[in-house]
């Protein structure tokens, strides 16, 4: 009797593991984790989340990145980023990507104003690149970002 019930324990135990650590379970949290450190403006933990050698389509580092990004969410009194048309997919070697429509909601200034109409009109996903940080499931590292409408110059920063 006593074999049983530790069989059964082992194998729940087992069984939520397997599930929980699956990677794109664990990718899909780190990027909500990410929209929800970016709508809390908490830039410590963006950077935190972000591959020291990020590089994106606009020819932006990690560290302009997140400069650009709080400049333009300071313009925002509140602010809420809505997911939507979520895909994700994970290679063999841990590199995962996201595809999703970001929708920008919130108050703030007339720049304000005018991100979230520009953001909110864009008709293509979003593309977010990732890969492992390290050995532990959770452990992800955004390592680009990129959408086919968005034009910035990034050269001028």
């Amino acid at each position: 009797m006593v074999l049983a019930v530790l069989a059964i324990g082992l194998l729940a135990t087992t069984g939520f593991a397997v599930v929980e650590f699956q990677s794109e379970r664990q990718l899909n949290r780190a990027f909500e984790r990410l929209i929800s450190a970016v709508e809390a403006r908490d830039w410590k933990r963006v950077e935190a989340m972000t591959a020291a050698d990020y590089a994106d389509q606009w020819g932006m580092n990690r560290t302009q990145s997140l400069e650009i990004g709080s400049e333009i969410l300071r313009h925002f009194f509140v602010v809420e980023i809505t997911i939507s048309d979520v895909s994700l997919s994970v290679a063999d070697g841990d590199p995962g990507e996201v595809h999703a429509v970001l929708r920008v909601r919130g108050n703030g200034t007339a720049i304000a104003q005018s991100v979230m109409a520009e953001a909110n009109q864009l008709q293509n996903p979003f593309v977010f690149q990732w890969r492992k940080g390290s050995w532990k499931p959770w452990d992800w590292k955004l390592t680009s970002v990129s959408q086919s409408e968005v034009v910035f110059d990034g050269s001028m920063i």
